[in-house]
């Protein structure tokens, strides 16, 4: 299993404390062991990606730089250079999973695993990787459904937003975009309703788990 993180929002930490890792930490700061935990059954490498996030380190400036397309040339060395280090684990099935952004590079690592077991097959200048599949969780890879534009319907279908408040939305064909992906287009009523659900959802609501009671922060 390859894991990739999805930005600087979604550090190995959360991946190996919340969601997948050996040991979890609740909302009261206790320790236990996680009994689903994935490296109970499987060998797990995460990756912190881009250069510069999370634990991941860039020697300089220059290499700090970078789209989706080097990120996946560089997510894809990573990979490579894993193998080259433990090579008794290139025999394994090999999945990609991921969260967030890893929507966008969860596939394009999958598209360069594919073209390089193509190019072996003729070149042989690599090991075959036996990718067997990829997972991907609360993706982000179509910006027009994805993220904040998925959050309206998401809501009303949970009984978090009033029917005027989502009828209101959708007959006025409402878009919102997280930071600048697409130019905004301002609405009045538009920008109303998202003030709504703003509103319902900071009221002790913990987005990623409304079923779930949200503990403030609290600073020392």
């Amino acid at each position: 299993m390859i894991f990739l993180n999805g930005g600087p929002g979604c550090t190995t930490m959360l991946g190996a404390f919340l969601l997948n890792g050996p040991c979890v930490v609740d909302d009261d700061s206790f320790y236990f062991d996680n009994p689903y935990a994935w490296n109970s059954k499987l060998n797990i490498l995460y990756i912190d990606a881009p250069a510069g996030v999370g634990f991941s380190w860039a020697k300089n400036s220059e290499d700090k730089k970078y789209n989706d397309y080097i990120s996946s040339v560089d997510n894809m060395k990573a990979v490579l250079e894993f193998f080259k280090k433990f090579p008794e684990l290139i025999k394994n099935d090999v999945y990609l999973a991921g969260d967030s952004y890893a929507g966008v590079y969860i596939p394009y690592l999958a598209m360069r695993i594919h073209q390089h077991n193509q190019e072996i097959k003729t070149h042989n200048n690599g090991p075959h990787i036996n990718m067997k599949g990829i997972l991907v969780g609360n993706a982000c890879t179509d910006w027009t459904v994805d993220t904040y534009n998925s959050r309206m319907d998401f809501s009303y279908m949970h009984n978090i937003v009033d029917q005027d408040t989502y009828f209101n939305w959708r007959d006025h064909k409402c878009e919102r975009f997280s930071d600048d992906v697409f130019p905004p287009t301002p609405d009045p009523v538009c920008d109303q309703m998202w003030e709504r659900l703003e509103n319902h959802l900071s009221d002790n609501i913990n987005p990623y788990d409304i079923y779930r009671d949200e503990h403030p922060v609290e600073y020392n």
